[in-house]
């Protein structure tokens, strides 16, 4: 355990390669460099928008969980709503859930988005619908496969972020709460996330270096390095 890595992190990493011994280094980064949190922020700002648009930019991530070929078709079918003039989150909505094969986090969301309708809320409430947008969307399987190869660094960003917004809600609720629209939540989110950390892991396996003592697993033996 070390509380500067930048001094010590180098060092470790360098004595046991000499020593040929596998290190597992935890360090904390920004939040949003994680591709699940920044999916999600960018999902939340598409669906606070009154027009699909911003969805399209997302067609092309791996969360979406789409093929090459259902992508280009996604956009086709987007192109021919935007020219036939039904461009709304309704009619998207409902070739998404027609279509085969479906896609059960653009589907999910979408329909998420249209039975959401005009809602105001405290940030304890939205928290609640930001799960289960995350449910509804089939994100939570998703990033918790365990043939995904970002798994568990997922799972970390999506705690990390769940426990901003109910931190935030506990905070709020305790002055009286604020009522919020779709968009400003959005906004709000994009606020606390930006300034979140999460703890990453360079490798699993070997001794592991922790740099925050909250990241600290149930162990038997603990060397502490640089506290003197």
């Amino acid at each position: 355990f070390t509380r500067d890595p930048e001094r010590y992190g180098p060092l470790l990493r360098s004595s046991a390669q000499r020593l040929g011994i596998p290190v597992s280094v935890s360090v904390a980064a920004p939040l949003l460099t994680n591709g699940f949190a920044s999916f999600l922020l960018r999902l939340l700002t598409a669906l606070s928008d009154d027009s699909p648009r911003g969805l399209i930019p997302l067609i092309g991530s791996s969360y979406s969980g789409l093929s090459r070929d259902e992508q280009i078709h996604i956009r086709e079918k987007i192109r021919e709503l935007r020219v036939a003039r039904t461009w709304s989150w309704e009619a998207l909505r409902d070739w998404l859930l027609s279509w085969e094969p479906s896609s059960a986090t653009l589907s999910g969301a979408v329909t998420w988005k249209v039975e959401l309708g005009i809602a105001q809320g405290s940030m304890a409430e939205w928290h609640g619908r930001l799960q289960s947008l995350i449910e509804s969307a089939a994100l939570n399987t998703r990033v918790g496969a365990p043939e995904s190869p970002t798994r568990d660094s997922d799972l970390r960003a999506m705690a990390a972020l769940l426990r901003a917004t109910a931190d935030s809600a506990s905070v709020e609720e305790a002055h009286g709460g604020i009522q919020r629209n779709f968009a400003e939540f959005s906004r709000r989110c994009a606020s606390l996330w930006e300034s979140e950390v999460m703890v990453t892991v360079s490798e699993t396996g070997g001794i592991r270096m922790c740099t925050q003592a909250d990241s600290l697993p149930e162990l038997d033996v603990l060397f502490v390095v640089g506290m003197l």
